[in-house]
């Protein structure tokens, strides 16, 4: 029933609402140990959503690492859904806790998309991971990212173009420029 209450909140927007029944859910669930995994893990991947859209990224990221936990232990998610579970935390650590944490998830995600018949995506999960990466400040990570994902996308036969450009906006990143105000750049530039 609180898992259903929270569902019927989240979609009336009422967050609060959401937020309380999650919680309240946790608890019993820990207390009694008697929780569906399928279900638990759905209700901590549901709170640490509630927990990002109020601006508590520490908490929904503690949050989601529970999850994935607990989703190890059920039965019922396909591999494609544990690898975006897994995609989801990894973003989350790219942004607010452990790159090298977020590359190990890709990884294991990337294994279990690859695992399954139509997993597609691998390129695009690792493409999206590097952007992030990148943005977050993490050019060895992002570097690393993007060129399993460049592997991916030619043996996939996609388009290479949006790697490609992580790539080099890594390597520009990494360049001593001593500005990175485009107009300073300019100025200073020699006329060749």
């Amino acid at each position: 029933p609180l898992l259903g209450l929270s569902r019927v909140a989240m979609q009336s927007g009422d967050i609060p609402a959401a937020e309380d029944a999650l919680q309240r859910f946790r608890t019993v669930a820990v207390a009694t140990d008697a929780a569906d995994p399928g279900q638990h893990w759905v209700a901590l991947a549901m709170l640490a959503r509630t927990c990002t859209l109020k601006g508590r990224d520490e908490e929904a990221l503690e949050i989601q690492r529970e999850a994935i936990a607990v989703l190890d232990e059920a039965h019922g998610p396909t591999e494609i859904e544990r690898a975006t579970a897994l995609e989801s935390l990894a973003q989350m650590e790219l942004l607010h806790g452990s790159a090298g944490a977020a590359e190990a998830l890709l990884v294991r995600a990337a294994g279990l998309r690859a695992a399954e018949e139509e997993g597609g995506g691998i390129a695009s999960m690792l493409t999206a991971a590097a952007g992030t990466a990148l943005g977050a400040g993490e050019f060895d990570v992002a570097e690393r990212l993007a060129e399993k994902a460049l592997e991916e996308a030619t043996a996939e036969g996609l388009d290479l173009a949006p790697i490609n450009t992580i790539l080099a906006d890594t390597a520009w990143m990494r360049a001593r420029r001593g500005t990175d105000n485009l107009g300073d750049l300019y100025l200073g530039a020699s006329p060749g």
